[in-house]
């Protein structure tokens, strides 16, 4: 069984908080420096309900321990129920 942590291994930065300017001088930027963005990604932010469960589910899938799709479908019924 794998030990899972979390790391910082992104950036990321929500679109509508920049400008336009803000926006072509950062890709100009990344162009010049041979940064590619990753364009297919799945974001969660720390405050939605989906967060613990998600990062529940990853570390089960890295420690090889993988719920069924009841349980998995219970924990995030579980978590949308505490969040309301």
């Amino acid at each position: 069984m794998t030990e899972s942590h979390r790391e910082n291994r992104y950036i990321v930065i929500k679109l509508k908080n920049l400008s336009d300017d803000q926006f072509s001088r950062l890709e100009s930027r990344m162009d010049n420096e041979g940064i590619v963005a990753i364009q297919d990604a799945l974001v969660i932010e720390a405050d939605w309900p989906e967060f613990e469960p998600t990062w529940k589910a990853i570390e089960e899938r890295v420690q090889f321990v993988r719920p069924t799709l009841a349980e998995a479908e219970q924990l995030l019924i579980d978590q949308a129920v505490r969040s309301i």
